[in-house]
């Protein structure tokens, strides 16, 4: 387990917390291509990044009490096991994307 006074801990904290902000910052230069992609338009490709933070706002609401209830890293184990799991299956299920190496991410052929 992280010493939580230690450096390994606060760097995984930090990871934690700006991985909202990567994730809108890194979608913010791929409206157009997602636009495209999905044929829709520009205003309905923004509606991601709303519907994104909606999302996380909402998810907030249902995990604090939970992990209060049972605890931060029980609930956090859970919510990356589902998170992987889903991505797993997504990548699956994806006949133009296939797993990296790492298994880590898809990556488009």
């Amino acid at each position: 387990m992280l010493n939580p006074h230690g450096r390994a801990f606060r760097v995984l904290l930090g990871a934690q917390s700006m991985v909202s902000s990567l994730a809108v910052d890194m979608s913010l230069p791929a409206l157009p291509a997602i636009a495209a992609s999905f044929d829709t338009s520009a205003a309905r490709a923004q509606l991601t990044i709303g519907f994104y933070l909606l999302g996380y706002a909402a998810g907030q609401l249902f995990y604090g009490p939970l992990s209060d209830r049972f605890g931060r890293r029980p609930i956090l184990l859970i919510g990356m096991t589902a998170w992987c799991v889903g991505f797993r299956k997504g990548c699956a299920e994806n006949e133009t994307a296939r797993p990296m190496p790492e298994g880590a991410a898809c990556a488009a052929k």
